[in-house]
């Protein structure tokens, strides 16, 4: 299953307990899939608030079926017409930023919100201790409360002897071994608590560890017949150019693909 249908399939279940429910996967591109779900009222129109600015938004009911709705001002504004759950549906390139040393995703979430960082990244800074968190198959999972939030992390893990790690707003040599030590603590405490709640409750499933957008392309050229231009590929998962473009070429190189130029269009076929 892909990513972005397995954070709906999670947020769907979340969304019975808890409403609205607001999920943040974040890609090693900087690249972020957000999912809210919120459970709705025929006729009772919803505003639902979105974090960051989106690319290929979507919204749809819980069976799959698209609802009318607006952006305005950074809301989606819409009226349902049955009872159910809506979910909101999107990529952003706007909460994540790269510095010298570290990514920062910083960003306002008007909801309880899960955020999964990049596959085996590490934890550098946060302004404020998560909710919950929890490790699922080398990926850090983090439960926000609403409000305002700084996280900083690096990819691939530091090495055992802590170096000198600077974040946005603050000085390199203000960030000392005990900075990180802190941190750390925070997190293994979290990690605990969250690990013995979901030991009476039951673990909820982890994110997929499948490459994207990689996997989705092979997953479309399958349903494709096996064949697909560019063009197709990019608008049929709201993928950015430049990004589909990498992991086609990244694809080939694999031997799982191979390129033909056709009328000064690329073709994309499965190897």
């Amino acid at each position: 299953m892909a990513l972005g249908q397995l954070l709906l399939a999670v947020l769907l279940m979340a969304a019975i307990a808890q409403s609205p429910m607001a999920s943040i996967a974040i890609y090693p591109s900087g690249y972020a899939h957000v999912a809210i779900c919120e459970p709705v009222t025929a006729s009772y129109q919803v505003n639902i608030s979105l974090i960051g600015r989106p690319e290929g938004l979507t919204v749809i009911y819980s069976n799959g079926s698209p609802v009318p709705y607006t952006v305005s001002n950074g809301s989606v504004l819409l009226t349902p017409d049955a009872n159910g759950t809506v979910c909101v549906n999107y990529y952003t390139f706007s909460i994540v930023v790269k510095n010298p040393i570290a990514w920062s995703a910083n960003f306002t979430t008007p909801y309880a919100a899960e955020l999964i960082l990049p596959y085996n990244s590490s934890l550098v800074y946060m302004n404020s201790a998560p909710a919950g968190a929890s490790v699922v198959n080398d990926t850090l999972i983090l439960d926000l409360t609403p409000g305002h939030w700084d996280i900083s992390y690096v990819m691939p893990p530091p090495s055992t002897a802590p170096p000198p790690i600077g974040v946005p707003g603050r000085p390199s040599s203000a960030y000392t071994y005990w900075d990180i030590a802190a941190v750390a603590a925070i997190a293994a405490v979290a990690v605990a608590v969250v690990a013995a709640i979901r030991m009476g409750r039951g673990m909820r499933r982890g994110p997929s560890t499948a490459r994207d957008p990689d996997d989705r392309i092979i997953e479309f050229l399958r349903r494709s017949g096996g064949s697909a231009t560019e063009a197709e590929i990019r608008r049929a998962l709201v993928i950015p150019k430049t990004t589909c473009w990498r992991a086609i070429k990244r694809l080939e190189r694999e031997g799982k693909v191979r390129i033909e130029k056709r009328d000064k269009e690329n073709v994309v076929h499965l190897g």
